[in-house]
C-alpha cells in the first residue's frame, strides 16, 4: 500500500487540452513533412526513368536511398513504412518498363529498391531493439530514482529527496529572498507498538498516520520520511509564527485521536521541532539537526508538544553534546572516581557500612554533579562500562579500607537501571566479584523503584540470583518515583532507602512527616530494614530514633569521603 497524490498536478484539465493540442499539431507537421518527401521521391523517380543520362540516374538512385534512409530515422515506423512503399513502387515501375518497354538501362531501378528495403528494414530492427534498450534503461533509472528518494513503506519523499528540496530552495534564494519552515515530527512511543504489537502492525499503522497527515497539510507543502517514526514537513508557504503553531496544531490534534488498525485501537501523540531558514541555519543539515534538536527538547519535557530552535537551546544541546564527549574519555584520564559515605545504626551510632558514590572531576568542566553525570551516561550507553568499572573500583577499595576496620561492614554501591535490565548483568557481578575476591555478603547493590515498574516479574528473578550469591538488596530513593507499595510485598528486598525529601519534611510538622514513621513501621513489619537518606540535623535525628529507623546516612554524622580522606580517618571509625 502507497499513499497517492504526492506528486500534485496543477490545473489537470487545461494541462491535458495542450498537451493534446500540441499531439495534433505534431502529427500534422510530420504528416506534411512525410508527404513533401513522397512527391520529391516520385518526381525523382521520374526524372529518373525519363532520363538517358545514365551519371544523373545513378545519381538520383543514391538520393532515393539516402531519402529512404532519412525517412526511417527521422519518422521510425511511419518513416519505415512509407520508404518501403516508395521502393516497392519503384521496384514495381521498373519491372513494368523491363518486361513491357524492353528497357534494360532502368535494371538499377530494380535492384536498387530491394536492397533499400532490406536496409531499412535492418536498420528498423535495430532501432526498435536500442529503443526498447533506451526505454528499459529509463525505467531502471526511474525505479532507482525512487528507491533513491522515495520512501518504500509510504511512497512520500525520504530524507534525501527532503533535504535535496531544502537545498534547492537555499539556492534559489540566492536570487530571491525566501523564508521557509521544516518541522520535525517524532510519533511518541511508537516503539511500544512495534515490540507488542510486531512491525506489521506497526507498518501499518506508520501508513494510517501518514494517511492523516496528508490529508491535513496544504497541498503546496512537502511531507517525507526521515527514518522510523520520525518525519518532516517542509512549509514553503509565508506564515507567521502563530500561524505555524496554529498550523501545527491542527496535526498535532488530529494525532491524537485513536487509530483503527486491523482488530486494534492505538492512542498516539507527537512532539515537533520547528526550525526556520534562514534564521536557524543556511543549509538543510544544519536546519534539519536544529528541528531535531528543538524535538528533541519536547520529548526531554513531557512530549506530545511543539517547541521552535533558539539560541539557547542550542547552546544547551552543545554543552550536552561536549559533557557527553568528554565523560568518553573521562575513565581513561582518571577523572572519574569513587567516595565512601558511611552509615550508621540510628540508636548506637555503630558503624554499618559505607555507600560508594561516583564522582567526576573534570579538568575542563571542574566538578560535575552526579544528577548530571547519570543520565548522560544512561542515554548514551556509556553507563554499562562505567557501571561495572564503579562496581570494581569501589570492591578494591573497600577491601583495603575494611582489612584495617575491626568491624564488619558492608559497601553498597549503585547500579543503574539501564545495567540492571542488560542480560548480562548477573554474570558481570560475578565476575567482578571473582576478580576482586570480594565477599558477596558484604556487597549490598542498590537499585531506583523503575526497575520493577516495567517488568517485575523480570527484577524478581534477577533480585533471586543475586541473593543466592549472597549479596544484599536495597531499594534506593523510595517515595520519588511510583512509591507502589504492593511491589515491596513481591521483591525480595532487605533494605528500603528513604529519600532525602522525605527527611527534609521531619524539620517540620505535616503530613509527610507522619508518613515516614508509618513506613518505618510498615517495613519493619514485612522483615526489611530501613536506612534514611540525608540527615543533617538532630530534629531528624531524635524523630528517626523514636521510630526506631534502623539505619541513618547523611552530613549530620558523615561526609562523602575520598579514598584518602577515609584511609587517614580510619582509626576514628574503629
Amino acid at each position: 500500500m502507497h499513499i497517492k497524490g504526492l506528486k500534485k498536478n496543477y490545473n489537470n484539465i487545461s494541462q491535458s487540452k495542450i498537451v493534446e493540442y500540441n499531439s495534433s499539431i505534431t502529427l500534422a507537421v510530420k504528416f506534411i513533412i512525410l508527404l513533401c518527401f513522397v512527391i520529391l521521391y516520385v518526381i525523382l523517380l521520374f526524372i529518373q526513368f525519363k532520363t538517358t543520362n545514365g551519371s544523373l540516374a545513378a545519381i538520383i538512385s543514391q538520393v532515393e536511398v539516402m531519402i529512404s534512409i532519412y525517412l526511417e530515422i527521422k519518422f521510425n515506423k511511419q518513416g519505415y513504412i512509407t520508404a518501403v512503399l516508395l521502393n516497392c513502387t519503384q521496384c514495381i515501375t521498373s519491372i513494368i518498363h523491363i518486361i513491357f518497354l524492353n528497357r534494360l538501362d532502368v535494371m538499377p531501378g530494380f535492384v536498387t529498391p530491394i536492397c533499400t528495403i532490406i536496409i531499412v528494414s535492418l536498420l528498423y530492427n535495430n532501432i526498435n531493439q536500442l529503443n526498447d534498450k533506451i526505454a528499459e534503461i529509463l525505467s531502471q533509472k526511474e525505479k532507482l530514482n525512487t528507491l533513491a528518494y522515495f520512501d518504500s513503506l509510504t511512497g512520500i519523499p525520504n530524507r534525501s529527496m527532503i533535504l535535496r528540496k531544502m537545498q534547492f530552495i537555499i539556492n534559489l534564494s540566492k536570487l530571491e529572498n525566501m523564508r521557509f519552515v521544516l518541522v520535525f515530527i517524532d510519533l511518541d512511543d511508537f516503539k511500544k507498538i512495534n515490540d507488542s504489537l510486531g512491525h506489521g502492525t506497526g507498518d501499518d499503522f506508520l501508513l494510517a498516520v501518514i494517511s492523516r497527515i496528508c490529508s491535513i497539510i496544504n497541498k503546496n507543502d512537502l511531507i517525507g520520511r526521515i527514518g522510523g517514526d520520525e518525519f518532516a514537513l517542509l512549509i514553503q508557504r509565508p506564515l507567521k509564527n502563530d500561524e505555524i503553531i496554529e498550523y501545527i496544531e491542527s496535526i498535532k490534534t488530529s494525532l491524537n485521536q485513536p487509530f483503527q488498525i486491523g482488530n486494534f485501537v492505538l492512542n498516539t501523540s507527537a512532539s515537533f521541532g520547528v526550525s526556520i531558514f534562514p534564521d536557524d541555519g543556511q543549509t538543510s543539515d544544519e536546519l534539519l539537526k536544529n528541528a531535531d534538536m528543538a524535538m528533541y527538547k519536547v520529548k526531554s519535557s513531557g512530549k506530545n508538544d511543539i517547541n521552535f530552535f533558539n539560541k539557547e537551546l542550542k547552546e544547551l544541546i552543545l554543552k550536552k553534546i561536549d559533557l557527553e564527549n568528554n565523560l568518553r574519555s573521562a575513565q581513561d584520564y582518571n577523572e572519574i572516581y569513587v567516595v565512601f559515605q558511611p552509615q550508621y545504626t540510628t540508636n548506637t551510632k555503630k558503624l554499618r557500612g559505607f555507600e560508594a558514590l561516583v564522582r567526576w572531576q573534570s579538568p575542563k568542566l571542574g566538578l560535575i554533579n552526579p544528577d548530571t553525570m547519570i543520565p548522560i551516561a544512561e542515554e548514551t550507553g556509556i553507563i554499562i562500562s562505567l557501571g561495572e568499572w564503579i562496581l570494581k573500583n569501589a570492591c578494591i577499595k573497600f577491601k583495603e579500607i575494611s582489612s584495617n576496620l575491626n568491624a564488619d561492614v558492608i559497601l553498597s554501591v549503585n547500579i543503574s537501571t539501564i545495567q540492571f535490565m542488560k542480560p548480562t548483568f548477573v554474570d558481570m557481578v560475578k565476575k567482578v566479584l571473582s576478580e576482586t575476591d570480594f565477599d558477596p555478603c558484604k556487597l549490598e547493590l542498590e537499585v531506583t523503584e523503575s526497575v520493577f515498574i516495567s517488568s517485575a516479574e523480570y527484577a524478581a528473578r534477577i533480585f533471586e540470583k543475586l541473593k543466592e550469591i549472597g549479596i544484599h538488596i536495597a531499594l534506593d530513593d523510595f517515595g520519588t518515583g511510583y512509591s507502589s507499595l504492593s511491589y515491596l510485598h513481591k521483591l525480595p528486598i532487605d533494605i528500603l532507602k528513604i529519600d532525602k525529601s522525605f527527611i527534609d519534611e521531619l524539620n517540620h510538622y505535616n503530613t509527610r512527616k507522619q508518613i515516614v514513621g508509618d513506613l518505618i513501621n510498615l517495613m519493619h513489619k514485612m522483615n526489611i530494614a530501613v536506612v534514611a537518606e540525608g540527615v543533617e540535623t538532630e530534629k531528624q535525628l531524635n524523630y528517626l530514633n523514636e521510630h526506631n529507623c534502623d539505619f541513618i546516612q547523611g552530613f549530620l554524622w558523615g561526609k562523602p569521603l575520598s579514598e584518602t580522606e577515609l584511609k587517614t580517618s580510619i582509626s576514628w571509625f574503629s
